[in-house]
């Protein structure tokens, strides 16, 4: 993620789509984490292994949530070199 500032003259428009992919970030983290805890509940549920494979779930999500965040940063610092490099 970037931490600069909106750059001055840009739209309250321009600076929500800039913001966007960010704004539901903790939903989406979250649920990650939810629903592979979930699964691997349901999963012990039905073959009698608690709490296995909860445990298998949450180390599932957690990989998912650090994938999800790698993503976003290498998205933004491909965005914040398009945005420096010299125009011609």
């Amino acid at each position: 993620m970037s931490s600069k500032a909106p750059r001055k003259g840009t739209s309250r428009g321009e600076t929500l789509a800039q913001l966007a992919p960010y704004l539901s970030l903790g939903w989406q983290l979250a649920l990650t984490i939810v629903v592979s805890l979930g699964i691997g509940f349901l999963v012990d549920r039905w073959l009698g292994t608690t709490p296995l494979f909860l445990i298998i779930g949450a180390l599932f999500g957690l990989i998912g949530v650090f994938w999800q965040i790698y993503q976003i940063a290498q998205e933004a610092s491909a965005h914040d070199e398009e945005d420096e490099a010299p125009t011609q």
